[in-house]
Formats: C-alpha cells, sequence, structure tokens
C-alpha cells in the first residue's frame, strides 16, 4: 500500500528535488566555467595567428604576374 501524501511526505520530496536540482546546477557552473575558459584560449590563439597571417602578408615580397614570367628552362 503506497505512503499516504502528507505535507510532510510531500516536503521532503520537494527538498530532495531541490537538492537534486541544487547539485546538477553546481555541475553545469563548472562545465560553463571550464567551457569559457577554452574559448578564451581559443579566441587568444586565432587572434595571434591572424596576427601571425597579416605580417606574412605584409612581408610578402611583391612578385610580378605569375603568367609573365617566363619558364625556367628560358
Amino acid at each position: 500500500m503506497p505512503q499516504a501524501e502528507t505535507p510532510e511526505n510531500r516536503l521532503n520530496q520537494l527538498e530532495e528535488i531541490f537538492t537534486h536540482h541544487q547539485v546538477m546546477l553546481d555541475e553545469l557552473n563548472g562545465v560553463i566555467i571550464e567551457l569559457r575558459g577554452q574559448l578564451d584560449r581559443l579566441q587568444a590563439k586565432q587572434q595571434t595567428l591572424e596576427n601571425t597571417v597579416q605580417l606574412l602578408v605584409q612581408h610578402q615580397p611583391q612578385t610580378e604576374d605569375p603568367r609573365d614570367e617566363k619558364p625556367p628552362h628560358y
């Protein structure tokens, strides 16, 4: 026979649910903090790569149109 639904039993159930949700919320918060750290590192790496590419493009020697170059066997 199931236990009668008393206010005390209902309160205990709600407290258990609340505790479970609080633990889950703490775990999710930890995941969000970890992901934010990864995102920050990836953004910094992307910025470094963009700067490197920009420097390479700026220091790339100016070449003539490849169609105007004579082949090496001439």
